[in-house]
């Protein structure tokens, strides 16, 4: 619970809060047990800080947070791989994007938003965050300090009922602001999608048909078309920001750098997640110079 949620006061903790804390906890393959009774001290957390008047009201949702062994046992079996294509398989997926009807037409919109997303790391949400404003084609720099997240609809009691809705939140996943360079392939597709959306520095830049944000969830499923016309096991949009930390690795670029660029929390994050990519190093002690 420190690890995940150590950071937040504990009076800013929303729902959405607790959502990703659990989630996160989830996907470390932990057993239904485990995230029983990770569930359980939370709401043990929360029911105290609310008989000692140290928050007013709990930010845990039973309907919503408490896990349900049929549904993590489901959504283990169908959720996406997360790993990085291979080189054969990069080059199909990045021509797939730009594939062409016979007309001359491109076949996908969110080519572009693919090539920003492959050759800077960010996190789906991030860049759905992202306004021109944030960015500096001078200093080719992006400025990361927000996050689009899916929230359930509710009613007029708060309870869920059918539809999800997007919603700006004004920090990063790990709370943490950053500045990531722009290569030039990023700042060509910022250029070329500038080209039919831009209205001003606070136009987003990448938005719906009305200017408004775009569901991540609309991305996933744009990412596994293109996955299946290129021939390509179903993975995880997050593959893109997985392929662009094994560039960076490839490139000799330093664990601490990358950390930073990534937005982990710390080193030991981005080991931890990379262990795979790292292996690559001749021996323990390449690493250390690294870090």
């Amino acid at each position: 619970i420190n690890r995940l949620l150590g950071d937040y006061e504990i009076g800013k903790i929303d729902n959405f809060d607790i959502s990703k804390a659990i989630s996160s906890y989830q996907a470390e393959g932990k057993s239904f047990s485990s995230v029983i009774k990770f569930y359980g001290c939370l709401n043990s957390i929360f029911k105290h800080a609310v008989q000692t008047e140290t928050i007013r009201k709990s930010p845990i949702i039973e309907d919503d947070h408490r896990p349900n062994r049929n549904k993590l046992e489901a959504e283990r079996e169908t959720k996406p791989k997360e790993r990085i294509f291979t080189k054969e398989e990069l080059e199909r997926f990045k021509d797939t994007c730009f594939s062409q009807f016979k007309n001359g037409n491109y076949k996908y919109s969110s080519r572009w938003a693919f090539q920003f997303m492959l050759n800077t790391g960010v996190r789906v949400g991030e860049m759905l965050a992202l306004t021109y404003g944030d960015i500096d084609l001078n200093k080719k720099t992006v400025t990361i300090n927000k996050n689009v997240v899916r929230l359930h609809n509710r009613d007029k009691d708060g309870k869920r009922i059918k539809g999800t809705n997007s919603k700006l939140q004004n920090t990063t996943k790990t709370g943490r602001d950053r500045v990531v360079p722009l290569n030039e392939k990023a700042i060509e597709a910022v250029l070329e999608m500038k080209k039919s959306n831009y209205k001003g520095d606070t136009s987003l830049l990448v938005q719906s048909k009305t200017g408004g944000y775009v569901k991540a969830t609309d991305y996933d499923q744009r990412f596994y078309i293109i996955l299946k016309n290129a021939n390509i096991e179903k993975m995880g949009l997050h593959t893109l920001r997985h392929q662009f930390c094994s560039t960076l690795f490839e490139a000799g670029i330093n664990v601490k750098r990358i950390s930073k660029i990534l937005g982990h929390k710390d080193v030991s994050t981005t080991i931890n997640i990379y262990t795979h990519i790292i292996k690559g190093l001749e021996d323990e002690e390449e690493l250390k110079i690294c870090v």
